[in-house]
Order: C-alpha cells, then structure tokens, then sequence
C-alpha cells in the first residue's frame, strides 16, 4: 500500500490578520484561491481568531471577516482543516459546512 502525497497549505493567524480594514478578507480569499490544486490541503490554525460567532463580534469588518471565510469553504472543492482550542467561540454556520 502506498502512501497519497500531498502538499500542506499552513495558514496562522499572522498569515491572516491584517493591519488594515479589508486586508484578512482578502488574505482568506487568497489563500483558498493560493492552495487550490491537486492533492493541496489548505490548513488554518488557531480558526477561533477570525471564525467567531458572528454574534460575537463587535466591528463590521469583523463580521465581514467570518462572512469570507464561510463563502470562500462554501466554494472551496479541496481538502481544508482547522484547528482550534476554543470551538465553542467558532461560527455555528462553519461548522455545518464542515463534514
């Protein structure tokens, strides 16, 4: 038996959070759209920092944060993976998208 090869996409929190409005947005779009290919797997740790409940979040750009993050899983047709330490704080609607 042969193992299946495949390329890690990792994504921390520092690959993510912009300083300015707007830039995580495109940072997450980005990496779905940077980690799409054959036999990729796209990686994002600590997914609590910019998956919060949206309920949670106090700041538009925030809300618009967790917004790209759940279209861009939604469009995504590769193998992604999150961890986190806070599940409880991540998004209800993230995790019906996950399977």
């Amino acid at each position: 038996m042969r193992a299946a090869r495949c390329t890690r996409y990792v994504q921390t929190l520092s690959d993510i959070k912009g300083k300015y409005v707007g830039e995580s947005d495109q940072a997450v779009a980005n990496a779905f759209a940077e980690a799409k290919g054959d036999g990729t797997v796209l990686i994002f740790d600590k997914v609590h920092s910019y998956l919060s409940a949206r309920k949670e979040v106090e700041k538009d750009h925030e809300f618009d944060l967790v917004n790209q993050f759940l279209m861009s899983m939604e469009n995504y047709t590769g193998i992604f993976a999150c961890s986190t330490d806070l599940m409880k704080s991540v998004d209800k609607a993230a995790l019906r998208r996950s399977n």
